[in-house]
């Protein structure tokens, strides 16, 4: 299997739609975060010049986007990392999603990048791993569904 990474195109949306939807499945759903397919077609089309794909053999099958920002108390940019998932049955090749991530900002004069973890994976495994490339822990985000 030949894997490589590269900027999204517009072509990809389709696939990405399927990805995104896999994405919801393993760990949106007990979130009651419904899925919009306009909504999350807008939202990457968005982020567009900070998203790349994992292909293999040609075939999309994971990507990772985030939105370029700042922090609330300076003017540094910094990308929010919004998405990074691989489909199951290509785990563990997603990390060149990653690597190639961080080169895109850097290209970009992009000083920071913030990573978030999805608490229904292995949460521990993601954080040694991120600990391990020099990340630190920024803060840890909960979710609840408030009613009326």
């Amino acid at each position: 299997m030949d894997y490589a990474v590269r900027r999204t195109k517009r072509e990809d949306l389709p696939k990405l739609l399927e990805i995104i939807h896999e994405l919801h499945k393993d760990c949106l759903d007990k979130f009651n975060v419904f899925c919009n397919d306009d909504i999350t077609r807008n939202r990457m089309e968005e982020m567009f010049d900070t998203s790349l794909v994992l292909t293999v053999d040609d075939e999309v099958i994971g990507t990772i986007a985030g939105f370029i920002t700042a922090h609330i108390v300076g003017n540094t940019p910094v990308v929010h990392e919004m998405i990074w998932f691989v489909t199951k049955e290509h785990r563990g090749h997603g990390f060149m999603l990653l690597k190639e991530f961080e080169n895109m900002c850097r290209e970009m004069k992009i000083p920071q990048l913030v990573l978030t973890g999805n608490g229904s994976f292995k949460h521990s495994q993601f954080r040694d791993y991120c600990f391990s490339l020099g990340y630190k822990r920024l803060e840890t985000h909960y979710i609840r569904t408030l009613e009326d």
